[in-house]
């Protein structure tokens, strides 16, 4: 009976067309399908979706349309398997154990961010989400900025000064900390990571807020100037500590990035004033 339906009736490129619909009911209703479908789908219907590029197509056809909380509540399921409210703790290490399939589901809470902008609250969750997820496994981050994660919260800078309906400043403040928390992070992983790849992450970083310097808006020019600063001050930071940690204790290795990760979550809220 279930080999009738999958692929047969219930076809996942379909569900993935279907979701570019102007409904939010109907996107978050056949998101859930998705979801049954992946959880019934096989390893080869699986590998399939991955080598499609399945959750980037879905993060693309999201980006078309407002994000809602039910939207974002439906990833976070899909993603740790059950059914966690926005404001709920979870285990990090819990990420770290996941199969690979379950944890690129959380590429299309990045169709979700620049969307959410009409949303303050829904947007300092989403961000929040990615900051915790990002913070908790390498892999994740690498699978976040492969699809796109740099250019998204740049976008949203961009999109955040260019709002034509000022938002109060404590929210504002807020989302700039969520932002600057986020680009942090990836520095601090790319610092910590062994790869070329990872300085050219860095450079793009850099280069993408140059760009946004070169913007009309001033608020968006003195934003990209100030995560500029931060960004090189906390790869400076970061290399000067394991430098001194490494001198101190030369037998250990390296202390983890998770460690510095945990200290740049804890810090998130004390400044948002810095702005």
């Amino acid at each position: 009976m279930l080999e009738d339906v999958m692929d047969k009736i219930i076809q996942a490129d379909t569900l993935l067309v279907l979701v570019n619909h102007p409904s939010s009911a109907i996107q978050q209703g056949v998101i859930k399908l998705l979801h049954a479908y992946i959880n019934r789908a096989s390893k080869e219907q699986r590998d399939k979706f991955l080598k499609n590029r399945g959750f980037s197509l879905l993060a693309n056809q999201l980006y078309l349309h407002r994000g809602t909380q039910e939207l974002l509540e439906c990833f976070t399921e899909m993603f740790f398997g059950r059914h966690i409210g926005l404001d709920e703790e979870f285990d990090l290490e819990e990420v770290k154990h996941m199969e690979l399939f379950q944890k690129w589901s959380i590429i299309p809470v990045l169709g979700l961010i620049e969307t959410s902008l009409y949303d303050n609250i829904l947007l300092h969750n989403a961000l929040l989400l990615l900051l915790q997820v990002l913070n908790s496994c390498s892999k994740v981050a690498d699978m976040l900025l492969d699809n796109g994660l740099l250019y998204v919260l740049c976008n949203t800078v961009a999109a955040l000064n260019g709002l034509e309906k000022n938002i109060p400043l404590n929210e504002y403040k807020l989302l700039a900390c969520d932002i600057q928390q986020l680009l942090i992070a990836v520095t601090i992983h790319a610092c910590s990571s062994s790869g070329s790849q990872y300085f050219r992450v860095i450079e793009d970083l850099i280069v993408l807020l140059g760009y946004l310097q070169n913007s009309k808006n001033k608020r968006t020019q003195n934003m990209a100037l100030a995560l500029q600063l931060r960004v090189l001050q906390a790869a400076l930071e970061f290399i000067r500590s394991t430098a001194n940690h490494d001198s101190e204790n030369p037998i250990d290795t390296v202390q983890s990035p998770s460690a510095h990760h945990h200290v740049v979550s804890q810090k998130r809220r004390s400044i948002a004033g810095e702005y």
